[in-house]
C-alpha cells in the first residue's frame, strides 16, 4: 500500500505539471485528448469518444480546427500528428517532464530503477488479473 500510495502521488504530481503545460501551450482540455490520440494508436479513438463525454459535434469541430492550425491530419477516419503538431506535443512532455522532475531528485538511479521494476511487476500481475477497463 505505501508504494501504491507513493505511485498515486508521484503520477499525480506529474499530472498537476502536465496540466501546466497544456495551459502554458493554449491547449485546451479536448485538443489534449486529440492530441493524445493522433499521437498513439494505443486507445482508439471510438473507445476516447465513448468514454470522455464529448459530443460527436464537439470533437469534430476540434478535430477540424487542429487540421486548419496544421497540428493534426485526419486520414480514412485515422488522426496523425505534423510535424508541427510533433513539435507541440514534444514541448508540452518535456516541460512535463521539467516540472516533474523535481519528485526525483532524491531519488539516486538505483532506487529510480528500483521504483520502476517494481511498479512494471505491479502492472504486469494487474493486467494479467484483467483489472483494467477494456477498450471498445
Amino acid at each position: 500500500m505505501v508504494l501504491f500510495h507513493a505511485q498515486t502521488l508521484i503520477r499525480e504530481f506529474r499530472g498537476d505539471g502536465h496540466m501546466l503545460a497544456l495551459v502554458t501551450h493554449g491547449i485546451r482540455p479536448l485538443e489534449a485528448l486529440i492530441l493524445d490520440a493522433a499521437e498513439s494508436n494505443d486507445v482508439s479513438v471510438g473507445f476516447l469518444k465513448s468514454t470522455r463525454g464529448w459530443s460527436e459535434d464537439e470533437w469534430n469541430a476540434t478535430e477540424n480546427d487542429l487540421t486548419e492550425r496544421e497540428i493534426i491530419l485526419k486520414n480514412d477516419g485515422k488522426l496523425s500528428l505534423t510535424d508541427k503538431g510533433q513539435t507541440l506535443k514534444t514541448s508540452i512532455e518535456t516541460l512535463t517532464d521539467n516540472l516533474s522532475s523535481v519528485a526525483y531528485s532524491k531519488i539516486t538511479d538505483e532506487e529510480l530503477d528500483t521504483l520502476i521494476n517494481v511498479g512494471k511487476q505491479f502492472s504486469e500481475i494487474l493486467s494479467q488479473a484483467n483489472s483494467f477497463l477494456k477498450q471498445g
